[in-house]
């Protein structure tokens, strides 16, 4: 996932939708994309591009609604927030979004928290829509997940 190396990669980019995780799984990453791709044998995140592969969402915009916070267990990232550290990382999503150059992009939000996050502390108006989509650490196959997500896009 480096442009230097597949230069058409920056081609598939769509500005007009964001996938969004609640956070960093471990600590700060020096590799570019690396979040997303884990080398890991136990990461799930490959079925992300089997799930979205041909469809209107691929080549998404990735990121998290909390930035800086390493921690691998949703529930404990829930027990560290307040409104304060929230705020400050809402600020920094929406900070982001102008960068796509699009006006208001599809948000597909990765798992409970972190739509219920987007849903509470992103104005509407930053957004056209908002899916909540499991999270593709769900331990089924890949096919089952594309499945699941493509059902889910559809409501």
């Amino acid at each position: 996932m480096d442009p230097d190396v597949n230069p058409a990669l920056l081609s598939l980019l769509r500005e007009d939708v964001v996938m969004v995780g609640l956070n960093f799984s471990r600590s700060v990453l020096t590799e570019p994309f690396r979040n997303f791709h884990d080398p890991s044998g136990r990461a799930q995140d490959f079925k992300i591009r089997y799930a979205f592969k041909g469809t209107k969402y691929y080549g998404a915009y990735m990121t998290d609604i909390i930035k800086n916070f390493p921690m691998l267990k949703c529930g404990d990232v829930a027990k560290h927030l307040t409104p304060a550290l929230i705020r400050e990382n809402t600020d920094m999503f929406l900070r982001e979004l102008p960068d796509l150059g699009t006006g208001k992009p599809t948000i597909l939000a990765f798992g409970v928290d972190a739509h219920r996050l987007v849903a509470k502390w992103v104005p509407p108006d930053a957004y056209g829509r908002l899916f909540r989509v499991t999270h593709y650490s769900d331990y089924i196959s890949m096919e089952q997940y594309r499945e699941k997500v493509s059902g889910e896009l559809t409501h």
